[in-house]
Protein backbone atom coordinates (compact mmCIF):
# COMPACT_ATOMS: atom_id res chain seq x y z
CA UNK A 1 0.00 0.00 0.00
CA UNK A 2 1.25 3.39 -0.58
CA UNK A 3 2.55 5.64 1.60
CA UNK A 4 2.23 9.60 1.44
CA UNK A 5 4.61 12.06 2.67
CA UNK A 6 3.76 15.87 2.93
CA UNK A 7 6.97 17.54 0.40
CA UNK A 8 5.16 21.65 0.14
CA UNK A 9 8.60 22.43 -0.35
CA UNK A 10 9.09 20.65 -4.00
CA UNK A 11 6.22 23.61 -4.99
CA UNK A 12 5.88 26.14 -2.35
CA UNK A 13 2.54 24.86 -0.96
CA UNK A 14 1.21 21.35 0.38
CA UNK A 15 1.95 18.88 -2.53
CA UNK A 16 1.83 14.94 -1.21
CA UNK A 17 4.07 13.37 -2.75
CA UNK A 18 4.10 9.29 -3.27
CA UNK A 19 7.09 7.51 -1.97
CA UNK A 20 6.28 3.84 -1.78
CA UNK A 21 6.12 1.40 1.22
CA UNK A 22 7.26 3.20 4.48
CA UNK A 23 8.60 -0.23 5.52
CA UNK A 24 10.82 0.16 2.79
CA UNK A 25 11.87 2.87 2.15
CA UNK A 26 14.94 4.70 3.75
CA UNK A 27 14.85 8.41 5.12
CA UNK A 28 17.73 9.57 2.14
CA UNK A 29 15.29 7.77 -0.49
CA UNK A 30 12.46 9.58 0.56
CA UNK A 31 14.01 13.42 0.61
CA UNK A 32 15.55 12.37 -2.97
CA UNK A 33 11.95 12.06 -4.59
CA UNK A 34 11.14 14.85 -2.67
CA UNK A 35 14.16 16.81 -4.25
CA UNK A 36 12.15 15.56 -8.05
CA UNK A 37 13.88 16.97 -11.26
CA UNK A 38 12.15 19.99 -12.83
CA UNK A 39 9.55 19.17 -15.14
CA UNK A 40 10.97 20.29 -18.41
CA UNK A 41 9.41 23.30 -19.34
CA UNK A 42 8.09 22.80 -23.17
CA UNK A 43 6.54 19.46 -21.84
CA UNK A 44 4.57 21.10 -19.34
CA UNK A 45 3.53 24.18 -21.58
CA UNK A 46 2.83 21.76 -24.20
CA UNK A 47 0.45 19.59 -21.79
CA UNK A 48 -1.07 22.47 -20.01
CA UNK A 49 -2.03 24.37 -23.83
CA UNK A 50 -3.68 20.67 -25.06
CA UNK A 51 -6.37 21.22 -22.06
CA UNK A 52 -6.11 25.27 -22.25
CA UNK A 53 -4.72 25.66 -19.15
CA UNK A 54 -7.33 24.06 -17.08
CA UNK A 55 -7.99 21.21 -14.89
CA UNK A 56 -8.72 18.27 -16.79
CA UNK A 57 -11.19 17.11 -14.99
CA UNK A 58 -13.18 20.18 -14.16
CA UNK A 59 -11.83 22.93 -16.19
CA UNK A 60 -10.97 25.20 -12.98
CA UNK A 61 -7.79 27.83 -13.92
CA UNK A 62 -4.50 27.74 -12.44
CA UNK A 63 -4.18 23.40 -12.74
CA UNK A 64 -1.27 21.95 -11.41
CA UNK A 65 0.71 19.21 -13.36
CA UNK A 66 -0.08 15.40 -11.65
CA UNK A 67 2.59 12.86 -12.66
CA UNK A 68 -0.34 10.30 -13.02
CA UNK A 69 1.88 7.07 -11.95
CA UNK A 70 4.18 8.85 -8.95
CA UNK A 71 7.07 8.86 -11.29
CA UNK A 72 8.46 12.34 -11.25
CA UNK A 73 11.40 11.51 -13.50
CA UNK A 74 8.80 9.82 -16.14
CA UNK A 75 7.65 13.28 -17.92
CA UNK A 76 6.05 11.25 -20.83
CA UNK A 77 3.25 13.36 -21.54
CA UNK A 78 0.55 10.49 -21.69
CA UNK A 79 1.76 10.48 -17.94
CA UNK A 80 1.34 13.86 -17.16
CA UNK A 81 -2.49 15.69 -16.86
CA UNK A 82 -3.41 18.78 -15.44
CA UNK A 83 -5.04 19.00 -12.09
CA UNK A 84 -6.73 22.02 -10.57
CA UNK A 85 -5.39 21.91 -6.58
CA UNK A 86 -8.90 20.23 -5.32
CA UNK A 87 -8.23 16.82 -7.69
CA UNK A 88 -4.38 17.25 -7.67
CA UNK A 89 -4.11 17.37 -3.56
CA UNK A 90 -7.61 15.77 -2.83
CA UNK A 91 -8.52 13.40 -5.36
CA UNK A 92 -4.59 12.09 -6.94
CA UNK A 93 -3.00 12.43 -3.91
CA UNK A 94 -5.53 11.42 -1.59
CA UNK A 95 -3.91 8.91 1.36
CA UNK A 96 -7.10 7.32 1.79
CA UNK A 97 -8.49 6.97 -1.87
CA UNK A 98 -6.66 8.19 -4.47
CA UNK A 99 -8.10 7.99 -8.14
CA UNK A 100 -6.30 5.13 -9.92
CA UNK A 101 -3.22 5.68 -11.74
CA UNK A 102 -5.07 2.74 -14.14
CA UNK A 103 -7.97 5.08 -14.55
CA UNK A 104 -6.75 8.35 -15.10
CA UNK A 105 -4.07 7.09 -17.74
CA UNK A 106 -7.37 5.81 -19.35
CA UNK A 107 -9.09 9.25 -18.43
CA UNK A 108 -5.69 10.96 -19.82
CA UNK A 109 -5.61 8.94 -23.17
CA UNK A 110 -9.50 9.46 -24.36
CA UNK A 111 -10.04 12.58 -21.90
CA UNK A 112 -14.26 11.59 -21.16
CA UNK A 113 -15.04 12.56 -17.97
CA UNK A 114 -17.57 9.23 -17.59
CA UNK A 115 -14.86 7.31 -17.02
CA UNK A 116 -13.71 9.42 -13.41
CA UNK A 117 -17.74 8.66 -12.85
CA UNK A 118 -18.64 5.95 -10.01
CA UNK A 119 -20.93 4.13 -12.50
CA UNK A 120 -18.10 3.59 -14.62
CA UNK A 121 -16.26 1.53 -12.01
CA UNK A 122 -18.45 -1.99 -12.31
CA UNK A 123 -16.82 -1.71 -15.68
CA UNK A 124 -13.92 -0.43 -15.12
CA UNK A 125 -12.92 -3.31 -12.74
CA UNK A 126 -14.16 -5.69 -15.52
CA UNK A 127 -11.69 -3.99 -17.76
CA UNK A 128 -8.70 -3.80 -15.52
CA UNK A 129 -7.44 -7.25 -17.60
CA UNK A 130 -7.22 -5.43 -20.78
CA UNK A 131 -5.26 -2.64 -19.08
CA UNK A 132 -2.64 -5.20 -17.19
CA UNK A 133 -2.40 -7.80 -20.03
CA UNK A 134 0.84 -7.21 -21.10
CA UNK A 135 2.29 -7.89 -16.96
CA UNK A 136 0.11 -10.40 -16.22
CA UNK A 137 0.81 -14.46 -16.74
CA UNK A 138 -0.41 -15.24 -20.82
CA UNK A 139 -3.56 -17.87 -19.67
CA UNK A 140 -6.31 -18.43 -21.77
CA UNK A 141 -8.53 -19.97 -19.60
CA UNK A 142 -7.71 -16.65 -17.23
CA UNK A 143 -8.29 -14.22 -19.82
CA UNK A 144 -11.09 -16.15 -21.45
CA UNK A 145 -12.97 -16.14 -18.68
CA UNK A 146 -12.54 -12.05 -17.73
CA UNK A 147 -13.68 -11.44 -21.38
CA UNK A 148 -16.30 -13.67 -21.03
CA UNK A 149 -17.61 -11.22 -18.08
CA UNK A 150 -16.78 -8.29 -19.60
CA UNK A 151 -18.84 -9.02 -22.52
CA UNK A 152 -21.65 -10.16 -20.86
CA UNK A 153 -21.82 -6.89 -18.20
CA UNK A 154 -21.74 -4.81 -21.75
CA UNK A 155 -24.33 -6.61 -22.88
CA UNK A 156 -26.62 -5.27 -20.62
CA UNK A 157 -25.69 -1.43 -21.11
CA UNK A 158 -27.26 1.03 -23.30
CA UNK A 159 -26.45 -0.55 -26.69
CA UNK A 160 -24.97 -2.86 -25.14
CA UNK A 161 -25.62 -6.08 -27.42
CA UNK A 162 -23.90 -4.25 -30.72
CA UNK A 163 -20.80 -3.57 -28.67
CA UNK A 164 -21.17 -6.70 -26.57
CA UNK A 165 -20.96 -8.47 -30.40
CA UNK A 166 -17.96 -6.11 -31.29
CA UNK A 167 -16.10 -7.21 -28.40
CA UNK A 168 -16.65 -11.20 -28.75
CA UNK A 169 -15.24 -10.06 -32.39
CA UNK A 170 -12.10 -8.84 -30.65
CA UNK A 171 -11.55 -10.73 -27.41
CA UNK A 172 -13.69 -13.35 -26.83
CA UNK A 173 -12.93 -17.45 -27.03
CA UNK A 174 -13.90 -19.62 -29.70
CA UNK A 175 -14.19 -23.39 -28.92
CA UNK A 176 -12.00 -24.95 -31.63
CA UNK A 177 -14.06 -27.70 -33.68
CA UNK A 178 -13.36 -31.34 -32.56
CA UNK A 179 -13.49 -34.87 -34.75
CA UNK A 180 -16.22 -36.95 -34.36
CA UNK A 181 -16.42 -39.42 -32.30
CA UNK A 182 -14.76 -42.95 -33.65
CA UNK A 183 -14.81 -46.10 -31.61
CA UNK A 184 -11.67 -47.78 -32.82
CA UNK A 185 -9.39 -47.45 -30.53
CA UNK A 186 -6.78 -46.59 -32.30
CA UNK A 187 -8.21 -43.71 -33.97
CA UNK A 188 -9.94 -42.77 -30.70
CA UNK A 189 -6.41 -41.94 -29.19
CA UNK A 190 -5.34 -40.36 -32.25
CA UNK A 191 -8.19 -38.35 -32.56
CA UNK A 192 -7.38 -37.38 -28.93
CA UNK A 193 -4.40 -36.73 -29.20
CA UNK A 194 -4.97 -34.43 -32.38
CA UNK A 195 -7.50 -32.44 -30.73
CA UNK A 196 -5.17 -31.88 -27.62
CA UNK A 197 -2.90 -29.87 -29.80
CA UNK A 198 -5.75 -28.24 -31.56
CA UNK A 199 -6.58 -26.67 -28.33
CA UNK A 200 -2.97 -25.51 -27.37
CA UNK A 201 -2.68 -24.20 -30.62
CA UNK A 202 -6.41 -22.54 -30.40
CA UNK A 203 -5.30 -21.38 -26.76
CA UNK A 204 -2.09 -19.92 -28.32
CA UNK A 205 -3.44 -18.47 -31.02
CA UNK A 206 -6.25 -16.95 -28.64
CA UNK A 207 -4.02 -14.68 -26.57
CA UNK A 208 -2.11 -13.42 -29.42
CA UNK A 209 -5.50 -12.34 -30.91
CA UNK A 210 -6.66 -10.24 -27.31
CA UNK A 211 -2.99 -8.79 -27.30
CA UNK A 212 -3.56 -7.70 -30.69
CA UNK A 213 -7.62 -6.69 -30.29
CA UNK A 214 -7.03 -5.11 -26.83
CA UNK A 215 -6.20 -1.39 -27.66
CA UNK A 216 -9.33 -2.07 -30.19
CA UNK A 217 -11.80 -3.52 -27.60
CA UNK A 218 -10.81 -1.10 -24.88
CA UNK A 219 -11.96 2.13 -27.46
CA UNK A 220 -15.31 0.08 -28.08
CA UNK A 221 -15.61 -0.10 -24.30
CA UNK A 222 -14.83 3.53 -23.88
CA UNK A 223 -17.91 4.38 -27.04
CA UNK A 224 -20.45 2.29 -24.82
CA UNK A 225 -19.95 4.34 -21.78
CA UNK A 226 -20.77 7.76 -23.96
CA UNK A 227 -24.11 6.21 -24.67
CA UNK A 228 -25.54 5.17 -21.01
CA UNK A 229 -27.57 7.59 -18.73
CA UNK A 230 -24.64 8.41 -16.33
CA UNK A 231 -24.28 12.24 -14.89
CA UNK A 232 -21.25 14.17 -14.57
CA UNK A 233 -21.50 16.68 -10.93
CA UNK A 234 -18.46 18.42 -9.78
CA UNK A 235 -18.28 17.71 -5.99
CA UNK A 236 -16.49 21.34 -5.59
CA UNK A 237 -19.47 22.99 -7.34
CA UNK A 238 -21.78 24.05 -4.40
Amino acid sequence: MDAWLPAGAAYGFGVLACWGNSASTTRQEIFSMARRKTLPANIQDHVMREFNHLCAICGNPRPQIHHIDCNHSNNDELNLIPLCPNHHLIDAHSPTKPISPLKLHLFRKHRDPVILLSQFDPLFQRMLFLLTLDQQPQDAHRIASQSGDLIDFVSHLNVGPYYSKQLRKCIGWIEPLKRAGDFDTQNLIRNALSDIKTSETARQRYIERVLEQKDKAIKLIIEVIRFQDWKFTNPYET
